[in-house]
């Protein structure tokens, strides 16, 4: 980062409750302390960089700092809803998070992946890669706070939890997890960030037939998140492109094992050395039914220590 004297980070305060932006936001929080670069939420403050963590949170809050000679940096790619929601698109990247990448003076991004999709998208805005760290440096937190995330979603002890996040659309996905639940009753499955409406306007009797082993929630309550990286036995990603990346990174650093059926992004973060990658259902079933036994957890932390340090 050039010489910054405070940074004001631009959040829609709507998002921080209905989305994961809430962890980009304390992870840039926590990095700027550790960089010791002062940064405000308050647009009316004085600050020589506006920082945005997705085109929605840009488009809610570059109003408020019109007028203001600072310069303008959006972190590209990130957020679920930077990425067209339609399967049939011709292009992956929605056109908010395309005008808003062109407004920017410049564009951040984590892995040389990321740029080169946004070169391809037709994006000539100046981009930077920035080694991503995780949120929390350690986990000394009470015990209460460790356990809080089964406890709210009243999961039994010793119950595998599968989470899975980061796609709308996607009825695919849908029903790869509905069927894994019918396979693995044993199992928990939780999905954040669904927001399909032709599921919800099924009819009662549809909806019943979802397993009652498989939740689709809206969001992952802040408050919970840190209990949820020591809690959850495995993220899976049933979807073909992954958001959040920030996330993604602060489970692998968590040692939680990543199992991911089409995804085709990211390979920095979801590769061969970090995550399974099973071709066929047998194959994703036999996946995560061994999942405690057969994982890639500590090969993955390792291979990211360089992204990490």
């Amino acid at each position: 980062m050039e010489d910054v004297q405070k940074v004001y980070l631009g959040f829609d305060h709507y998002r921080l409750q209905r989305t994961f932006s809430y962890a980009m936001r304390e992870n840039l929080v926590q990095n700027l302390h550790r960089a010791d670069i002062r940064y405000t939420f308050h647009a009316e403050d004085d600050f020589d960089l506006a920082v945005f963590a997705s085109a929605e949170d840009m488009i809610s809050q570059l109003p408020k700092i019109e007028g203001k000679n600072v310069r303008k940096c959006l972190l590209a790619g990130f957020d679920v809803d930077d990425f067209n929601d339609d399967p049939a698109a011709s292009k992956f990247l929605s056109d908010a998070s395309i005008n808003c990448a062109n407004k920017a003076d410049y564009l951040v991004t984590f892995f040389e992946s990321q740029m080169r999709a946004l070169l391809r998208m037709g994006i000539r805005k100046e981009i930077r890669l920035v080694q991503p760290k995780p949120t929390f440096l350690d986990d000394d937190i009470p015990q209460a706070e460790k356990d809080a995330f089964r406890s709210y979603y009243r999961i039994p002890k010793g119950r595998k939890v599968i989470v899975s996040f980061g796609f709308q659309r996607d009825m695919d996905s849908v029903a790869i997890l509905d069927n894994l639940s019918r396979v693995l009753p044993d199992y928990e499955f939780l999905c954040f960030g669904y927001q399909e409406k032709d599921f919800l306007r099924q009819k009662m009797q549809e909806r019943l037939s979802h397993q009652t082993n498989i939740r689709y929630v809206e969001s992952l309550p802040e408050e919970l998140y840190h209990s949820a990286l020591v809690s959850v036995d495995a993220l899976f990603f049933p979807q073909i492109f992954l958001t959040y990346p920030i996330v993604i990174l602060d489970f692998i650093a968590h040692n939680v094992p990543i199992v991911s059926y089409r995804a085709i992004d990211l390979p920095e973060l979801v590769n061969e050395n970090t995550a399974l990658h099973p071709t066929s259902f047998a194959e994703l079933y036999k996946a995560l039914r061994d999942i405690q036994d057969v994982n890639k957890a500590k090969n993955a932390k390792a291979h990211l220590l360089p992204y990490m340090l």
